[in-house]
């Protein structure tokens, strides 16, 4: 692990060990949402890259630690299908599981225009099944086993709220995901509703 990632995730511990929000008995929301979004993940054989995929489960909890900010509980799961091509591009099944936890301050550029911005920690399961690679002609070359492993990424992200009601408001986010335990980069863009309890 880099010396950034060290700092990073020192910093980010130290955080959440010094506030209350989760004991203190403060309002929360919570919702659901979809996300659409871009992978990739080297490993020894090859690069799963560029994948797009449709992400339909995704719960939140939000605990609000003051009137402009939060830390926000995510849980996700999504199955993704790579296909292989000879330029070193591995073909597999991935189904990733987990929980990403973010702490997002609004930034008040003016009364109309209040951003979200955060940062923050992600663990999964990330399971790769059928995992091969072809040759110029699409033959199956090379097979190799399956994978099933623990993933930790930092996690950044840039979103907005926009309030429906008193009780429910539309939560929008794009989030960029860099591996701690292993190569894995995502571009995620994400529209959820909650739902203040």
């Amino acid at each position: 692990m880099s010396l950034f990632k060290r700092i990073y995730l020192f910093s980010f511990i130290v955080l959440l060990s010094n506030t209350s929000a989760f004991a203190s008995g403060i309002e929360g929301s919570y919702g659901f949402g979809f996300a659409a979004g871009a992978y990739q993940l080297k490993a020894s054989e090859g690069t799963l890259d560029g994948i797009s995929y449709a992400s339909p489960i995704h719960l939140f909890y939000m605990a609000e630690m003051g009137s402009t900010s939060r830390l926000t509980a995510e849980f996700f799961h999504y199955s993704m299908r790579f296909e292989s091509s000879p330029n070193d591009t591995l073909g597999t099944e991935v189904l990733n599981s987990g929980v990403n936890l973010l702490y997002e301050e609004e930034i008040k550029f003016s009364n109309s225009f209040r951003p979200i911005l955060g940062a923050g920690l992600s663990v999964s399961k990330l399971v790769q099944t059928a995992r091969h690679d072809t040759d110029t002609n699409g033959n199956l070359k090379t097979q190799y086993p399956d994978k099933d492993e623990f993933a930790t990424s930092l996690i950044f992200s840039g979103g907005y709220d926009f309030q429906i009601t008193d009780s429910m408001m539309l939560y929008t986010r794009v989030m960029q995901s860099l591996g701690i335990s292993n190569d894995l980069t995502e571009t995620q863009f994400l529209i959820a509703f909650m739902f203040r309890k």
